[in-house]
């Protein structure tokens, strides 16, 4: 069971006994041993609360089970003569809430009874709508008026025929008091009646348990307008959950494909044109005005950019496609970019071939509409039409498509200066025009290179990119380090991991070559691993261990092979090729201290955040702590003396804790390990006591230790800094001013502690080393090996550190590489 899935059984028991506050389900879950009480924030907690649709939050903050909520709540509706006629009840609005958390709904005594849902399931601007259907005849015994009821019993329902109902006055009262609220929190968006319903019997639970009004009764004379199936205040400025979606997508769009006033307006035509047609059906649109508007700038990329987006499902229907269709038959230039939009359509649905000949209609009418031609450049590598691929990107804004014209031209460099009746650059003995001006012979190592710029470039198309994007969003947020360098692996890991190759495959099937397909089937089934760098011939091969397995493999490998290492780790992924073995995608130089971490995520199961979380934290600097394990963080204390009886105090401080001979206190604690070290001190300034510490933890445990010791106190302020800050704020006198004699006291002292401060570190349990010390390290020839490569790390580390020294003149540094070999004897 996941921690996720065990904290949210823990809250569930928590809440079995009735609602709770948030205070209280943490004060349980700190006893229970679920919560850390060092964490303050509690993100797993809150996760959990805002995620799982079996809690349900009131706005008075009160956290209540959803199954406890609506277990017992009985819902009416008022039939209507056609409801009647054809057999079916509409659950909308009036029995909507009650099925969060069942698969399907099964009525008791019932079972000729079922649920039809709703025909467009994706429209977010109407949720969960759907009809309850029964057999023919099931309603005859009603009359339009009547009311029918659903009560919820456990995780079943129960239909019956309410004879009478109360007026629904305290329903009533408590919708108006959280309307009030929930209009407060929506911050201009809608709410559903199901939400209303829920937030209610969150705070008032005992609601709803006998036949009242409909709940679409209720709501009436509480200011509301409808709109879909939302409710807002009338009079006041709101949209829709769909609308505001909506809003968002077109900004991001907007923002994307650079859009300026006019493309707006232009693509607001096109939209508007969509709409009335789906929702109003209307057949008389201005089918030149409409596609004088897609043809315009980059509207047709930015409409396949907007309806690939999250709301993509509402449109890539038969609806959009017929939409569309209806504009195709226009005989003029413009109709290209019906054509190229119902391409992409294509495209999404799997339809490769369709797509292509959408593409080449679209040319017909248009031969410079520039997307169709960008795309067949496209559909062209898929075949493996060098020469017709490299033909179509230098058709295209050179700026737009530099990036595959540089990857291209490096693939057959020569290409872009041979003339046509010039010797082939192949070496056949050909003219260039008869051999391989449309059909280059690209070299094994060329044709890989391609195919993985050609899933590369897949993955960033638009219905396909939303993946990327959210891995790297996911990147940015772990760690401040600049992302441009990782950009490629996290794209690695998404192609791999995350099923990219899959995806590229089942689309562009009918396109690929049987080499391309065969190299793609076997890039799918390859297997991310740690190698560990045995041997390198610079320029030629390099030999890997398997660092789970063992397994040791030669690979073929130019470019990597001259960089690397012998002893050094590499995460890749190799395959097998006409040429040997290979690697392919983006190897990861890994360093020794993160072997261990990365090493426990390969043997288990996992997926491309995983991956991507795992690299970011390795970017990420780590956390200075305390003994305690406490975040690093310089604090300050100053406690007013209410006794100016200084014997006294001094006493009553003495008998607690350890006096120096400049009057300062330090308050010893005993570590994890049972050793003794000082955990803050105190000294006594301008009549008042100073406490000073490094966490916030101490501080609190010390100040505790000091009501111990001289009873309660007035604490006159309390302040923390961080390091950085610390340091901002420290001036320290430049080291080339102190007189030559000092300089060579400090670089002693310095030395000297360095020196005790290795000895230690050769018996401290190390966890680049598996948690063994050095010296056990050296003993064990499991870990040998990592021992040199840590003290390899260390010395280019002290080189680095050396070089800036003797520019700087600085004193200090850290450990002494060859002094520590000295001592382990090596």
């Amino acid at each position: 069971m996941t921690d996720f899935d065990e904290l949210l059984e823990e809250v569930l028991n928590i809440l079995d006994s009735g609602p709770k506050t948030y205070q209280e389900i943490v004060e349980h879950l700190l006893q229970v041993g679920l919560l850390d009480e060092d964490d303050q924030d509690h993100e797993d907690l809150i996760e959990v609360l805002e995620d799982s649709a079996e809690i349900w939050c009131s706005l008075h903050g009160f956290y209540n089970r959803y199954d406890h909520m609506v277990d017992g709540v009985y819902l009416t509706h008022r039939l209507s003569e056609k409801e009647i006629t054809s057999g079916t009840v509409s659950l909308y609005p009036d029995f909507l809430g009650l099925d969060v958390d069942l698969d399907e709904f099964i009525f008791e005594h019932e079972a000729n009874l079922e649920v039809v849902p709703s025909d467009d399931p994706f429209d977010i601007d109407r949720p969960n709508e759907g009809i309850l259907k029964g057999p023919s005849g099931w309603l005859s015994s009603y009359s339009a008026g009547d009311l029918i009821g659903i009560q919820r019993v456990g995780s079943s329902f129960r239909i019956s025929s309410p004879k009478t109902a109360s007026s629904g006055e305290a329903e009533r009262a408590s919708f108006a008091e959280v309307v009030e609220r929930i209009i407060e929190n929506h911050d201009g968006i809608g709410f559903g009646l199901s939400e209303l319903l829920l937030r209610t019997l969150c705070d008032y639970p005992a609601l709803f348990r006998t036949p009242v009004p409909p709940l679409s009764e209720l709501i009436s004379g509480l200011g509301l307008e409808t709109r879909g199936h939302w409710f807002g205040r009338r009079g006041e400025k709101w949209v829709t959950p769909g609308e505001k979606v909506d809003e968002i997508r077109k900004k991001q769009i907007f923002g994307e494909y650079g859009f300026n006033n006019c493309c707006i307006s232009a693509f607001e035509k096109v939209m508007r044109a969509w709409q009335d047609w789906k929702v109003e059906n209307k057949s008389d649109i201005d089918k030149s005005a409409f596609l004088k508007a897609l043809s315009h700038g980059a509207v047709a990329d930015g409409l396949i950019g907007y309806i690939s987006g999250p709301l993509f499902q509402v449109f890539n229907g038969p609806s959009f496609g017929e939409f569309i269709d209806s504009f195709t038959s226009v005989n003029r230039p413009e109709v290209a970019s019906a054509y190229y939009v119902r391409a992409m359509l294509k495209e999404v649905a799997g339809d490769a071939l369709g797509a292509e000949q959408d593409l080449h209609s679209a040319l017909r009418f248009d031969p410079n509409f520039e997307p169709a031609v960008l795309e067949l450049a496209y559909y062209e590598a898929d075949r493996g039409n060098y020469g017709a691929y490299l033909s179509r990107l230098q058709r295209c804004d050179p700026e737009l498509v530099s990036p595959d014209l540089e990857f291209a031209y490096s693939l057959y460099p020569r290409v872009a200066s041979v003339e046509r009746n010039d010797p082939c650059p192949c070496g056949s003995g050909r003219k260039y025009k008869a051999c391989c001006l449309n059909g280059p012979k690209l070299s094994e190592h060329a044709l890989r290179a391609w195919l993985m710029y050609r899933i590369s470039r897949w993955m960033l198309k638009p219905h396909v990119r939303t993946v990327f994007a959210t891995s790297m969003r996911t990147f940015e947020n772990i760690t401040d380090a600049d992302p441009e360098p990782y950009i490629s692996f996290v794209l690695d890991a998404v192609m791999f991991e995350a099923g990219g190759i899959d995806d590229y495959l089942e689309h562009r099937h009918d396109l690929l070559s049987e080499h391309d397909l065969n190299l793609v089937q076997r890039l799918a089934e390859s297997k991310r691993a740690l190698y560990e760098i045995v041997e390198v011939a610079r320029g030629e091969t390099m030999v890997l261990r398997d660092v789970l397995t063992g397994d040791v493999t030669v690979v073929s490998e130019f470019l990597g092979s001259l960089d690397a290492q012998v002893g050094g780790y590499l995460l890749g992924r190799v395959i097998e090729s006409d040429e040997g073995a290979i690697l392919v995608g983006e190897s990861l130089s890994v360093d020794l201290v993160h072997r261990r971490s990365l090493l426990d995520l390969l043997v288990d199961e996992y997926d491309s955040m995983d991956l991507i979380i795992w690299l970011a934290n390795t970017l990420t600097p780590p956390q200075l702590v305390n003994f305690d394990g406490d975040e690093i963080v310089l604090c300050k204390a100053r406690i007013g003396i209410r006794n100016p009886n200084a014997e006294t105090l001094y006493a009553k401080l003495d008998s607690h804790f350890e006096r120096t001979e400049d009057d300062t206190w330090s308050v010893m604690k005993t570590t994890s390990r049972g050793d003794e070290m000082s955990g803050g001190w105190m000294r006594i300034e301008d009549g008042e006591l100073i406490v000073e510490t490094n966490s916030v933890q101490r501080l609190d445990w010390i100040l505790g230790e000091l009501e111990k010791a001289i009873g309660e106190f007035e604490v006159i302020e309390r302040s923390q800094q961080s390091l950085e800050e610390a340091r901002a704020n420290t001036s320290v006198p430049d080291q080339e001013m102190w007189p030559e004699d000092v300089r060579e006291q400090v670089r002693q002292a310095v030395d000297k502690r360095i020196d005790e401060m290795e000895d230690k570190w050769l018996t401290e349990s190390i966890p680049a080393l598996g948690g063994l010390s050095p010296r056990q390290a050296l003993d064990d020839p499991t870990r040998k090996q990592d021992l040199l490569r840590l003290l390899n790390e260390f010395e280019r580390e002290e080189q680095k550190f050396n070089e800036t020294a003797d520019s700087t003149g600085r004193v200090g540094g850290g450990f002494k590489t060859a002094r520590l070999r000295a001592k382990l004897g090596l």
